[in-house]
């Protein structure tokens, strides 16, 4: 086999990876924002949707032109999937270019396999888009620093290409002008000590970028000064663990508890493996395509840092999924540099060649359990939304009300209502508690819905109008303890509220439980 007839392997292993099960769990609040915010009706109300909901318009510009072809949760997370799987190859061509094929390979073998980049290609949100055109941009930067001898493109064919890139990575997420600064940096220093001649079309790019995303600036600003840490449930304060937590995510994100056995093995692997990666910054000093690569890995890393430290939190590390890929090129220079490495020790040449493919073989029995647990390890799993609504539209009454006491129930159930074929006796107005709400199902739901806190002290403001109806009690399901304190709360207040509870379900992380008046 050719190293491309291995490349488009890893790229169909990807592929499948990503698709396989696609919607084996339901929406949660996240993921069905990316959908409701899509589906409204005209690309100009999914534009000034995201930017009342202070998101960055371009994924879900992307997603609003799909949904328009197909709906569900399978399709909703199709083009992030399709996304992930394409930086496979873009991973081997750009590896190629920076080290060797080898590396390329390697790197795009990791890219398929590390469940950092797998699994944020099956959420259906733009970060994996932003690694995806971020990984683009570098391809393209790097072509228009060191061309190719033999292209008969144009020498602005590279420029334009980086700066589409560019431009796209930006409106995706803010995070990308972290990656596009230590980019441009590291790019903006080379040319400065060997290619001269390109950092006016360098310094172009950059002011062309800036000048493009002026009409989305004030958006995101009103975003970040509007961030608190710790009250928002997406933003952590920083710390040393933020550190230790994005770098183990770097290999391979889980949440699961191994067998003390697996859990030693994994950690001496990645340890092995990163003694290598440091070691090969030595016999590889010379390279450009190492120092572009670690500035691509640790710029944003660093900068994303000190800006939360000093200026206001933003760290999450679903984000910095984005400098995943060029740890992968990293990984791949190092591993095809231990022949170099290792070349002076009394070993065997076949060894001493055998090397990086030893290297192959243990990422590959690493990324075993991760995997296995992403698919099958209830902690990676959302609340069974889909199941609890499916289950009350089967059992839904005219003149039911469907109470939720947490609102991240609340958004997923307004888009089941919508996307399940179900009927509903409605229409009725529905709370639009988000600007991203399309104006159709603002005006009319299929079903009576309402969101009342999760103590259901505001359950009395409506309890006249109610006579049955349904409350559902979403729990965090890794929290030992919250599923039987939000139940026994809630029975206290449905009592207390003149109402019994004559039906109960459990699905994953929900109770669908059915109430009605007493006589």
């Amino acid at each position: 086999m050719t190293t491309r007839h291995i490349a488009a392997a890893l790229t169909l292993l990807a592929f499948t990876l990503r698709v396989v099960a696609l919607d084996l769990e339901s929406l949660w609040f996240d993921t069905a924002h990316s959908g409701v915010l899509a589906l409204n009706p005209s690309l100009d109300a999914v534009v000034r949707g995201a930017a009342a909901d202070f998101q960055s318009p371009l994924y879900f510009v992307l997603l609003h032109l799909w949904l328009a072809v197909a709906q569900g949760d399978f399709w909703l997370a199709f083009p992030s999937a399709a996304a992930g799987a394409l930086i496979v190859p873009l991973a081997f061509v750009t590896g190629q270019r920076l080290f060797n094929a080898n590396a390329g390979l390697i790197a795009a073998g990791f890219c398929a396999v590390t469940t950092y980049q797998v699994y944020y290609s099956r959420y259906p949100r733009g970060y994996i888009l932003l690694a995806f055109l971020a990984l683009l941009a570098a391809y393209w930067l790097h072509r228009a620093l060191i061309p190719v001898q033999s292209s008969t493109t144009s020498r602005w064919t590279p420029w334009l290409a980086h700066l589409a890139a560019a431009i796209a990575a930006i409106y995706t997420q803010p995070y990308a002008f972290f990656i596009m600064a230590a980019m441009w940096g590291s790019a903006g220093l080379y040319a400065l000590m060997h290619t001269p001649r390109t950092l006016p079309a360098l310094v172009g790019v950059g002011v062309a970028s800036g000048l493009a995303y002026l009409p989305w600036l004030g958006s995101t600003w009103s975003q970040m000064t509007g961030v608190k840490a710790g009250a928002d449930a997406w933003i952590e304060p920083v710390s040393r663990d933020s550190l230790k937590t994005l770098w183990d995510w770097l290999w391979f994100k889980t949440r699961a508890e191994y067998h003390p056995l697996v859990d030693v093995a994994l950690r001496a692997g990645r340890y092995l493996l990163t003694a290598v990666m440091v070691s090969a910054l030595w016999p590889l000093r010379f390279q450009f395509g190492l120092w572009f690569t670690l500035a691509l890995v640790a710029g944003p890393v660093v900068l994303a840092f000190a800006f939360s430290v000093a200026v206001v939190s933003l760290w999450d590390a679903r984000y910095l999924v984005s400098v995943s890929p060029f740890f992968a090129l990293w990984l791949g220079g190092a591993a095809t540099s231990l022949p170099q490495l290792i070349a002076r020790l009394p070993l065997p040449s076949r060894v001493v060649h055998r090397a990086p493919l030893a290297a192959v073989g243990l990422l590959a029995i690493m990324a075993i359990p991760p995997l296995t647990s992403l698919y099958g390890d209830a902690a990676y799993r959302a609340a069974d939304l889909r199941g609890a609504m499916a289950h009350i539209h089967r059992s839904y009454q005219p003149g039911d009300t469907i109470l939720h006491t947490n609102y991240q129930s609340y958004l997923p159930a307004l888009w089941y209502d919508h996307t399940d074929g179900s009927q509903g006796d409605g229409p009725y107005p529905a709370p639009c508690v988000w600007a991203s709400l399309p104006p159709a199902w603002c005006q009319g739901s299929p079903y009576r819905e309402a969101y009342v806190n999760p103590a259901l002290t505001t359950l009395a403001e409506g309890a006249r109008a109610i006579r049955r109806g349904w409350v559902l009690v979403l729990y965090n399901h890794n929290k030992t303890g919250d599923a039987e304190a939000q139940l026994t709360e809630a029975r206290s207040r449905l009592a207390s509220g003149g109402f019994r509870i004559v039906g109960e379900r459990q699905f994953s992380g929900v109770y669908a439980l059915q109430i009605a008046r007493e006589p």
